[in-house]
């Protein structure tokens, strides 16, 4: 259902589908909103059955956990969402634009664990000098052919003009050609 709802907000940005998905993004939003608040609230509830997080204290304790915060701050996101999108002809691009980033947090929360974060750690830490070896050798190649294309390019003019009213040259020092290294690479 998160997929499936990021999906649909996804496709409701492109201009050719908006009018189309926006009422399907309204209706997932609510299905989510009322899930995800459930869910959690059952949790709180929930939570009770352990000493550790017995009466308000308790409570308020296991409401500090970072994953009951995320799910506290989707739910907040979701109701935000929906009155401001309830307000608007176009739901999708009215508010979900701004919002975007709490829907991808969704896909966080479906890793109660943590398992798949921990074993990306893991491998990261195992593997840390391989990937500092590999970092260091895309820098130097980029270096190298953004170099390399500065020499090729730097006497090639560009379209526009300047304030002399003379042509642009496309690279005029290497750190432009750096910088459209860096570009294009991303």
């Amino acid at each position: 259902m998160v997929i499936v709802c990021l999906v649909l907000s996804v496709l409701a940005s492109i201009h050719e589908f908006e009018k189309l998905l926006s009422c399907y993004v309204m209706y997932t939003e609510i299905i989510m909103l009322l899930w995800i608040a459930s869910e959690f609230m059952l949790r709180l509830w929930a939570a009770g059955c352990r000493s550790r997080y017995q009466g308000i204290r308790g409570r308020m304790r296991f409401f500090k956990r970072p994953l009951c915060i995320i799910d506290f701050i989707l739910v907040l996101a979701s109701i935000t969402t929906l009155i401001i999108g309830g307000t608007q002809d176009m739901f999708a691009t009215s508010s979900l634009r701004g919002l975007r980033f709490f829907q991808i947090l969704r896909m966080v929360r479906m890793d109660r664990r943590g398992g798949t974060w921990k074993l990306l750690g893991s491998v990261v830490w195992a593997h840390r000098q391989e990937l500092i070896t590999t970092l260091y050798i895309g820098v130097l190649g980029l270096i190298f052919s953004s170099f390399l294309v500065y020499l090729v390019e730097k006497d090639a003019l560009g379209q526009g003009f300047g304030k002399d009213g003379g042509p642009i040259k496309k690279f005029s020092s290497f750190a432009d050609a750096l910088w459209w290294g860096v570009v294009s690479s991303v």
